[in-house]
């Protein structure tokens, strides 16, 4: 249940991002930081999704999730990098 209510909160967070760059342009993500945040999205849906198969017994939806959450680690792993690197080349 905790897990349910960590990815809807997820969810409206990044709802309220979105409608806080399009009011204010300006203050528009950075592709390293959307890439980090969508890493976490889909490591969250992965993680929903691997639950529900566990509890439903479904093999092909955990399958599924372990998928989602190696694609969200991978997308946070290179939104961290090209973060790290920009930092390195603007010092």
């Amino acid at each position: 249940m905790k897990k349910i209510a960590l990815a809807s909160a997820a969810i409206g967070f990044v709802v309220w991002l979105v409608i806080r760059n399009e009011q204010n342009p300006s203050r528009a993500l950075s592709w390293s930081k959307r890439q980090k945040l969508a890493g976490t999205l889909d490591l969250l849906k992965g993680t929903v999704k691997r639950t529900k198969g566990r509890i439903v017994g479904d093999r092909s939806l955990i399958a599924s999730g372990i998928f989602d959450q190696a694609k969200g680690i991978l997308k946070r792993g290179v939104g961290k990098t090209v973060e790290s690197a920009k930092d390195a080349i603007h010092v």
